[in-house]
């Protein structure tokens, strides 16, 4: 499934009790304040997540070991449901 910021938004919304309209402003500041500091060639780095970076001019997603653990684990179940 691929997960928008529209959905997110809406998922913010629910969890946090706030109007959609709301969530859906802080999602874009939180993208847009990733957008800058990184095009400002600083490193932004969300545990649990990953870095994003700027590399010869391209930004890169670097996943942290949680999130590639969790990856493998997700891909381990599916392997052994098949």
């Amino acid at each position: 499934m691929k997960i928008t910021k529209a959905i997110l938004s809406k998922k913010m919304a629910m969890l946090a009790g706030i109007p959609d309209y709301v969530a859906k402003k802080q999602v874009n500041q939180v993208f847009e304040l990733l957008r800058e500091c990184v095009l400002e060639n600083e490193k932004v780095m969300i545990s649990g997540l990953g870095t994003f970076e700027l590399q010869t001019g391209n930004v890169v997603f670097l996943p942290s070991k949680k999130l590639k653990m969790a990856e493998r684990s997700v891909e381990n179940a599916v392997e052994r449901s098949k």
